[in-house]
């Protein structure tokens, strides 16, 4: 068998109901994978939401499981936590303890050379987060969690899973590493590719290390896109380790580039929000909003439609911010709300942007609290990252239709690179 390491839940939860597994990052290459009836492992990475917690992701779990026949199987990385892997986590987090309080004249290297500012003060609490701390911990249970589905699963030819760059990730081909020496590793990165994201890159001496010290790389790095195959070769990443995927997680976008542009009404005009997954970024967008409001920014919308990000936990925001204006909460698949927006307001780290781009739906964006610019649209021609309330007032009025090239996506619907690369 094959494995699939992926976030959970996002999920379709209508073919959950009949038993189904559909996983939104995965779309089509679920059909995919059914047809060629290939046996396949599937680990979840759980993050709780809204509608599914962690009880009720056991639950389908077992469902899937039931109804699979056979051929797919799916885990919670959590399943291969024993008392065993728990002692060895406690045991690794007390050496690694011990060993953090020997470094502490370690400060002393948090400065450029030739320079007597010290930049330890900044970094303090995410250097004893990550030695000492809830950090530490989450890594420590990852990596052995990851290594013992690494043992019990073994693979046949390859293994793939959903990229980012994450710390999550270097546990997990490093775990496939070490139990499975002939396989094939794919990444696939199935959002977009942001430039001033800083997690995706590294340096290009990296990827040439094949020492036994080496960061733990993936063989292949699937990018659904050509801005991010563009943006991923100027960085310095090998390009014989770059293949052109579908993206799976667009295939709604196929067809309609460009279909949602419509003229902009006088009045009675329809706003989304979408939201990020940051509460401090949540807040700031809405709270902008607020004092839009109290200025008259939004005289010429009839509806606004706010749409939380499904890891955000919305209650929270909202227990700390209160909205003056009326507004309707949705939940699901954004592409179910398209046809009645005249205008999306969307928060910086959000990529549901770039959806309203390719649609032709005018696109108002905030720019970045507190972090680098995430937006998959930065360095576009015509966009602004609104940061004040005036400029979104003006936004509002007379917001931008944003162009983007017709092939940021790859969208064969044959898949014919996934199939190729998985010999499917």
């Amino acid at each position: 068998a094959e494995t699939i390491a992926t976030f959970f839940p996002n999920i379709d939860l209508k073919k959950a109901d009949h038993g189904k597994f559909h996983s939104r990052y995965w779309e089509k290459l679920h059909e995919l994978l059914d047809s060629s009836e290939k046996k396949i492992n599937w680990v979840w990475f759980f993050f709780p939401t809204k509608d599914i917690s962690f009880h009720r992701a056991v639950t389908l779990k077992n469902i899937f499981n039931q109804s699979s026949g056979g051929l797919q199987q799916f885990f919670l990385l959590e399943d291969f936590l024993d008392f065993r892997s728990t002692f060895k986590c406690l045991c690794l987090y007390c050496k690694i303890f011990l060993r953090g309080l020997k470094l502490r004249k370690i400060q002393d290297a948090f400065s450029f050379s030739g320079s007597k500012m010290n930049y330890f003060p900044i970094l303090k609490e995410d250097w004893n987060s990550s030695i000492f701390g809830i950090m530490a911990i989450e890594r420590i249970f990852q990596a052995v969690m990851f290594d013992s589905m690494a043992r019990h699963l073994p693979i046949h030819s390859w293994g793939g899973y959903t990229w980012e760059n994450q710390p999550w990730e270097l546990a997990l081909v490093s775990a496939w590493r070490r139990h499975n020496e002939k396989i094939q590793i794919i990444a696939y990165e199935h959002s977009s590719v942001r430039p001033l994201d800083l997690r995706l890159f590294m340096p290009p001496e990296i990827y040439e290390d094949s020492s036994c010290m080496a960061c733990p790389v993936p063989d292949i790095l699937g990018i659904n896109g050509s801005a991010g195959i563009a943006t991923m070769r100027d960085s310095g990443y090998p390009p014989e380790k770059l293949v052109r995927l579908e993206a799976l997680r667009f295939f709604s976008l196929k067809g309609k580039y460009g279909l949602k542009r419509k003229p902009m009404k006088a009045k009675e005009r329809t706003l989304l929000v979408a939201t990020g997954i940051i509460p401090k970024e949540a807040s700031a967008q809405l709270e902008f909003l607020n004092e839009a409001f109290h200025k008259g920014g939004l005289k010429k919308y009839e509806k606004i439609l706010i749409k939380p990000h499904p890891g955000l936990n919305f209650t929270y925001v909202l227990a700390n911010i209160k909205l003056v204006f009326d507004y309707d909460l949705i939940f699901g698949d954004i592409n179910d709300y398209w046809d009645e927006v005249d205008v999306a307001y969307c928060a910086n780290s959000t990529g549901a942007s770039l959806e309203a781009a390719w649609l032709g739906v005018p696109v108002i964006i905030t720019s970045a609290i507190d972090s680098m610019n995430l937006n998959p649209l930065f360095g576009f021609n015509g966009v602004e990252f609104i940061e004040k309330t005036s400029r979104l007032i003006e936004a509002l009025e007379k917001p931008n239709i944003i162009k983007i090239p017709c092939d940021y996506f790859f969208l064969d619907e044959n898949l014919k690179s996934w199939k190729k690369l998985l010999e499917l």
